[in-house]
């Protein structure tokens, strides 16, 4: 075993163009990771004889609420990607016959296909459960646990489409255009304190957008490597944020429990911006130890392997605890106490341990997704092609948003599924080429 990793590292190695950024390829698997066991660690479930509860820890503990700031870490995701999506649309525009729909696609299917295989695989999941008896509480509450983590793919989704009038603005105005969305986002939130919650959910744009806007410095510019700058901008950034957090109506939590007047993640609230600000700094000073200890062969073939699975790491992960909850919690062979106390906190351990054992099973099920083959498209320009290629972005978004705050199942068989969600999807994955290899 040891014999063909070390040889597949070889292979790894000798194949990495020089140019590549391993740093930005580390902080994307690092940050899903990181949200993975975050999402492992944060739920205390309980099973009743009709119904399922399932609280969160840091609600319960409200010291806890702190270490959401080490947990949320979907900016580094956004951040990098904002580099990467300002690298392939140069790369893309470069080629006068590849056009912004092209792009656009292509993208889309990367990031959508994976999930293509968990619906399904959940819709048929869904309705033999409830056959075998089941009741159609857990059956209803486990089908939309799964999905809870698909916001993400809207939100990026939404990015990645207006990610080539971003990079313009940007190429123009610079810092200018960061400060404007950043700007945006606090207009978005003082609506939100003076009564208009629907407001914020412009704040995936603006917010989501500004993290991404800044990831364009780091391509253009580099990523700084000077340690101290780092340092600097992260204890500049988290005594900000503790002020705010102390001093106005802003939650602690940087993850959404339920009890907070205005959530900070969904949808993200300036308090995010600040967590953000931080961790680049963060990432600014731990880059040079980091990318020393990626030219190792072996962490490298680590990164680059995981990061050919990411998105079925990410979207798998819930279905992972699912399994393993209803395998074990009814049975009460796993220990389930009433509140987080000292059994439960050590067996944190091996749960984490059990999880990553049946998450490791399905990604080598239902990674073969995360790549689709593809040849090059057929060139689409025009405006009825870029019309129907934004207008199924939005479809994409609706249809993800409503599964993912309605759920996917109700109970009573095939018509409890929530198929005007799914159609809308559908529509969408239809428009944006996903289902079919030019």
């Amino acid at each position: 075993m040891r014999e063909w990793f070390d040889e597949r590292a070889r292979e790894i190695e000798e194949a990495t163009p020089k140019e590549r950024d391993r740093y930005a390829d580390f902080l994307r698997l690092a940050a899903i990771c990181v949200v993975v066991v975050g999402h492992w660690l944060a739920p205390h479930i309980s099973m009743g004889p009709v119904s399922v509860r399932v609280r969160l820890v840091f609600g319960m503990v409200e010291p806890l609420q702190w270490l959401t700031w080490l947990f949320q870490v979907m900016p580094v995701f956004f951040f990098v990607g904002g580099m990467i999506n300002a690298l392939s649309w140069e790369r893309a525009s470069a080629d006068k016959s590849y056009t912004y729909v092209d792009w656009l696609r292509r993208r889309a299917r990367r990031l959508l296909w994976p999930l293509v295989p968990l619906l399904v695989a959940w819709i048929f999941a869904a309705l033999v459960l409830e056959s075998m008896g089941m009741r159609t509480t857990y059956v209803s509450r486990a089908s939309h646990a799964v999905l809870y983590p698909i916001w993400f793919l809207a939100a990026y989704l939404c990015v990645v489409a207006v990610a080539p009038l971003a990079h313009w603005m940007h190429r123009r105005l610079g810092w200018i255009a960061l400060a404007a969305m950043v700007a945006a986002a606090g207009v978005v939130d003082a609506l939100v304190w003076a009564g208009w919650n629907e407001a914020a959910w412009l704040n995936f744009l603006f917010v989501w957008g500004a993290i991404h806007q800044a990831g364009f410095f780091w391509y253009e510019r580099g990523l700084s490597k000077r340690v101290m700058v780092g340092v600097s901008v992260a204890a500049t950034a988290l005594v900000g944020l503790w002020l705010l957090v102390r001093l106005s109506p802003y939650s602690a939590t940087m993850v959404a429990a339920g009890f907070e007047r205005r959530p900070n993640d969904l949808p993200p609230s300036i308090a995010l911006l600040g967590l953000a600000t931080a961790q680049f700094g963060l990432l600014v000073a731990l880059r040079r130890p980091v990318e020393r200890w990626l030219q190792r062969a072996g962490v490298w073939a680590v990164v680059s392997l995981g990061g050919q699975r990411i998105m079925t790491i990410y979207l798998w992960h819930m279905t992972a605890m699912i399994v393993v909850a209803l395998a074990l919690i009814p049975t009460e062979i796993w220990p389930m106490p009433t509140e987080p106390d000292t059994t439960w906190w050590l067996l944190r351990i091996p749960w984490v341990l059990l999880l990553s054992c049946v998450l490791a099973l399905l990604v080598v099920v239902f990674g073969r997704f995360e790549q689709p083959e593809t040849a090059d498209p057929a060139s689409r320009s025009g405006v009825l092609e870029t019309s129907r290629a934004v207008v199924s972005v939005g479809l994409v978004s609706f249809g993800i948003a409503r599964l993912m705050l309605d759920g996917l199942y109700a109970g009573g068989g095939i018509s409890g599924l929530s198929w005007t969600a799914l159609a809308v999807l559908g529509l969408g994955l239809v428009g944006l080429g996903v289902f079919r290899r030019d």
